[in-house]
């Protein structure tokens, strides 16, 4: 039903709630709820009296059919399945549930076929998270269409503990689309976030599932900011922005074509993604290392390394061939792991 009146919505026009309700044969307090339920995700519905309803912007519906037009051969070859949901939890949730799933007869065909299949890759896109999910347990907040969230799950057949720097490639290769689309001043926060001039625009989230000496699944979160949404940017608690401002910087873009061209975008950060997937090699993160640190946006600064039982203050050095980051302290260099820390840049 949501999805539906996100359709009629979609035109920018003003529709009574009558005329909705009786297109889509339910009662107008039912219409009402489902209003209410949009403005809480960020869309900004208007009412107007006497005139109905009207989204107060221009959005686009994540579309299948588009996000895979626009995908190469190559990758399409590699995927089991794309999924789009208007609302979801947490895609990395729902791949992290589907590939732990003991009792597959109750997953959506797509995945039972993938669980079946010898293809690496299966994705999964959606509109809106409720339970957005960041590293270290962290929310990740969004608004409705107004981000580009989605997860892919590869099988990969080596043991999680060979995994060094993934979450490392993957953001070289989402730095590397984002340069192309126009964005110039990209960088690289170890070990999982995308800057730019000094603001946060994405982040990824790497979740591995499998014994220890292997296959496993690996599950990598992306999640993006495309335009901004002052609702939402209250819940944030450090320095953020989106592709719209980015683009907006280099006087190349007009916001509501950059909407329209949302499922273009979210092909290009799906193709990135699964290129950095499906060309990993384990242990061998030192061929990425030099790319990474071309992105690194802290190396040199001052910055603090926060444990579970200490926080740790140094410069930032880079990271060695491992992914692991290096830290001048007065102690000399120490190097820390994504797993164990969280870094912080100091002001």
């Amino acid at each position: 039903m949501l999805t539906k009146i996100l359709e009629i919505l979609s035109d920018g026009e003003f529709h009574s709630g009558e005329a909705i309700a009786q297109r889509l044969q339910t009662s107008r307090a039912s219409i009402c709820k489902y209003i209410k339920k949009l403005n809480q995700m960020g869309l900004e519905v208007n009412s107007l009296q006497g005139r109905g309803y009207r989204a107060n912007k221009v959005f686009a519906l994540l579309n299948k059919q588009k996000v895979l037009c626009a995908l190469p051969k190559q990758y399409k070859e590699k995927l089991s399945a794309v999924e789009f949901y208007t609302i979801i939890d947490s895609t990395n949730h729902y791949l992290k549930t589907m590939v732990q799933s003991e009792i597959t007869d109750n997953l959506p065909e797509a995945a039972q076929i993938y669980l079946k299949s010898s293809k690496p890759g299966y994705a999964c896109f959606a509109d809106y998270q409720t339970k957005g999910k960041g590293r270290r347990g962290r929310t990740w907040y969004t608004s409705f269409a107004n981000s580009i969230c989605f997860s892919v799950v590869w099988r990969i057949n080596s043991s999680p503990m060979a995994l060094n720097g993934l979450s490392l490639i993957v953001g070289v290769e989402l730095a590397k689309a984002l340069v192309d689309l126009g964005i110039k001043d990209i960088g690289l926060k170890w070990p999982n976030d995308l800057y730019w001039q000094g603001k946060k625009l994405g982040g990824i989230l790497i979740e591995v599932i499998g014994e220890d000496a292997g296959p496993c699944y690996v599950i990598a979160g992306v999640g993006l900011n495309l335009v901004s949404n002052k609702q939402f940017a209250q819940s944030i608690d450090q320095p953020w922005t989106d592709i719209n401002q980015a683009l907006n910087a280099n006087e190349q873009s007009d916001t509501e074509l950059l909407i329209q061209n949302r499922n273009q975008i979210a092909s290009i950060l799906l193709q990135a993604t699964c290129k950095a997937l499906d060309e990993y090699q384990p242990d061998k993160f030192s061929a990425y290392r030099q790319a990474w640190q071309h992105y690194d946006c802290c190396y040199g600064r001052s910055i603090e390394i926060v444990s579970p039982d200490k926080k740790i203050t140094g410069i930032m050095q880079g990271i060695d061939e491992f992914g692991r980051l290096l830290l001048e302290t007065s102690e000399g260099i120490k190097t820390f792991s994504s797993g164990e820390v969280s870094l912080r840049i100091r002001t």
